[in-house]
């Protein structure tokens, strides 16, 4: 493990976000595209990878880690203690809010392999608008954690207080050198 500079950790993070944050942005694109093809359930599933990317960026552009797994209930619960904005895109304080987060989750598996699953136009046009909300709050509360790395690494306490263990990828390209 080494200690990673302030600027280290700028340039991870905002790679990280630029890659999660186009792959959600190619999901939502997806998902108006199978909505104009009226194919509700495939929408569904794209706009749950939309959000799981989404989830995504801001986990590794606050932290430099995310889990693996597909579990938005879990994601959303982690990107919670970054910005309580989220709960404005899926508040689930009623019971319809909660059905959509509900179909939205099943959707990963549901819309691809279950003929049965039932996603409606009215559906997809609620579940659409709240991802691109989230997509909306993700890159501006991004951008903020963006731009404290870029104004912390102009200071002169110049490592960030966490631990960076590379991966083994990174860890054989060093022993190269």
């Amino acid at each position: 493990m080494r200690r990673l500079r302030i600027a280290e950790v700028k340039e991870m993070a905002e790679e990280y976000f630029n890659k999660k944050f186009n792959v959600a942005q190619e999901f939502i694109h997806l998902a108006k595209d199978s909505y104009g093809r009226r194919n509700y359930q495939i929408s569904s599933f794209n706009l749950h990878q939309a959000c799981e990317n989404l989830y995504r960026a801001v986990l590794l552009t606050f932290t430099l880690y995310t889990e693996k797994g597909h579990d938005l209930e879990s994601l959303s619960s982690k990107v919670k203690i970054h910005s309580l904005e989220f709960v404005k895109a899926f508040p689930r304080d009623t019971e319809k809010e909660e059905d959509l987060f509900q179909l939205l989750i099943s959707a990963y598996v549901q819309a691809r392999y279950d003929s049965d699953f039932i996603v409606t136009q009215e559906d997809i046009d609620i579940l659409l608008s709240k991802v691109e909300l989230m997509r909306d709050i993700t890159y501006t509360i991004c951008q903020n954690q963006l731009l404290f790395f870029e104004n912390e690494s102009q200071k002169e306490e110049e490592y960030f207080p966490v631990e960076w263990k590379p991966d083994i990828k990174e860890e054989q390209e060093e022993d190269k050198t």
